[in-house]
Formats: structure tokens, C-alpha cells, sequence
């Protein structure tokens, strides 16, 4: 079953800039000066709107571990993430030891090294593989030494994790019948599902707002209507009970696949 409905017009990095009447070429050298190489966020990927901001990121020797710097140039918001060349480098190690497969303590494990919980892991890291490298000829891309295949077995075992846990709260508030409480985490539960499956395919998605622009944009197949799951005909516990089940057939179909 297909994800795709009609969706608003979004905006890439270029058209965003148009809007905004500032050139590529000022955002890279503003960028350049503050130390920043990599390039990241909803526009970069595709699906930014006039009210995003700009994302990027810089690798440094200098600090201890990760701040973030907001800017404001030509009255657009620039967000500058710096994080340590050795907390990426440790991560990165994790990533490639970690085997292609659902071993849940091998999640947990990732970034224990740099001090990070998988979580932040995910939420840099995957805005890190989304990115473009501004290149120089004084410096090479650290992302280039991740295997993408063991950070999308990764990133979607962290989601599908979630997943898990939430899926037990849906079972709990069925029970209690509060179907208000299990309605909105049934929401979760279906944007960790659908997030562990995008990750799996390399559709390194990190925010649930972004999933139907990844659902409309590739052919993602799911055993569901993600409307008819969010939207629910009504609110009762055979309506509950149904929708569970169907997400619950896509975690099993992630980790069989």
C-alpha cells in the first residue's frame, strides 16, 4: 500500500536562497569563515519551506565534545553544530563494528565510547550523512570512513527499538481503554516503525515531521494507509486494536527483511 497523497510544494536550498534574494556562493563563504564544512537540514535534503533554517556542521580538533552556535545572516537563521573530530572518530568506530543484524545491545552500545546515547547519535549522525561536503584542498570528509550499510542497520534498529517500547504502551491504554492516550502513542509507534523501515532502505529520515515527504517522494510499500492510521475512521478499540496490528506487521516484516 502506498503512502503517497497530495502534499505542499517544498522547498530545496537553491529556491530558498531565490526566495530570499542571497546567493549560494555568500551562505558557503559565510559558512567557510565560521568553520563550518558541512552543509545539512530540510533544504539540503529537499523538503525545507520558507520558514526553515539553514543547518551545518563543523568537524573541529579544538573542542571537547558538541555546542551549537545560531546565527543570523541577511535575516536568515544559520545553525552551526561543532563537534569534536574525536567523538566522531569514536562513533564512527562503533558504527563499523556493529554487525548487519537487529542486536539490540549492540544499538545501546553506539556512541557509549564518545559519551553519546544512541540518540544523539542518530540526530547528528544522520544529518552528517545527509549532508554536502564543502570541500577544499585542506580537507578530506571523516564521513567518508562510515559504512552507510552498517549506519542504516543502526539507525533503523534505534527507531525500531522505539517502536517496541511504544507498541507496549498502545497494548497497555487499549487495556485501560483510554483511547485518547493510545491513539497518540499508536501515532509514535507508527512514525518509529515507518522511520526504522526508511532508515533500512538509506532514507536516513530523523524527524517523523519529514516522513510523508519521504513517503511521496520513493516507492515505499507499506501494510497500512499512514492517513488512515494518524486520521482513524473513529476512536474505538476495535479501530485501535486493527491499526496496531497492521504496524506491528511492519516491524515484523523490518526485522525479517
Amino acid at each position: 500500500m502506498s503512502g503517497k497523497y497530495s502534499i505542499q510544494k517544498y522547498l530545496n536550498l537553491d529556491e530558498y536562497l531565490l526566495e530570499k534574494d542571497i546567493s549560494l556562493s555568500d551562505v558557503v563563504n559565510f559558512l567557510a569563515k565560521n568553520g563550518a564544512k558541512y552543509i545539512s537540514g530540510s533544504l539540503v535534503s529537499g523538503h525545507g519551506t520558507i520558514m526553515s533554517d539553514i543547518d551545518a556542521y563543523g568537524i573541529l580538533d579544538n573542542i571537547s565534545d558538541i555546542e551549537t552556535v545560531n546565527h543570523i545572516y541577511k535575516n536568515i537563521r544559520i545553525d552551526i553544530g561543532y563537534i569534536s573530530t574525536t567523538k566522531v572518530e569514536d562513533i564512527i568506530a562503533d558504527i563499523n563494528r556493529i554487525g548487519l543484524n537487529y542486536e539490540l545491545m549492540n544499538v545501546k552500545n553506539v556512541g557509549k565510547s564518545a559519551g553519546w546515547s544512541s540518540t544523539q547519535v542518530v540526530e547528528v549522525f544522520s544529518r552528517l550523512v545527509n549532508s554536502t561536503f564543502l570541500a577544499d584542498n585542506l580537507s578530506s570528509n571523516i564521513i567518508d570512513e562510515l559504512n552507510l550499510d552498517k549506519y542504516a542497520m543502526f539507525a533503523s534498529a534505534h527507531y525500531w527499538m522505539f517502536a517496541e517500547n511504544s507498541l507496549e504502551d498502545v497494548i497497555g491504554f487499549i487495556k485501560s481503554e483510554d483511547l485518547v492516550a493510545c491513539q497518540l502513542r499508536l501515532t509514535h509507534l507508527t512514525c518509529f516503525a515507518i522511520m526504522s523501515l526508511l532508515n533500512k532502505k538509506k532514507l536516513f529520515c530523523d524527524r517523523s515531521k519529514w516522513i510523508p515527504y519521504y513517503l511521496n517522494t520513493n516507492q515505499i510499500d507499506l501494510p497500512f494507509s499512514f492517513e488512515e492510521i494518524l486520521i482513524p475512521s473513529e476512536l474505538s478499540v476495535s479501530v485501535l486494536k486493527s491499526n496496531m496490528r497492521k504496524v506491528d506487521q511492519l516491524l515484523g516484516i523490518i526485522k525479517a527483511g
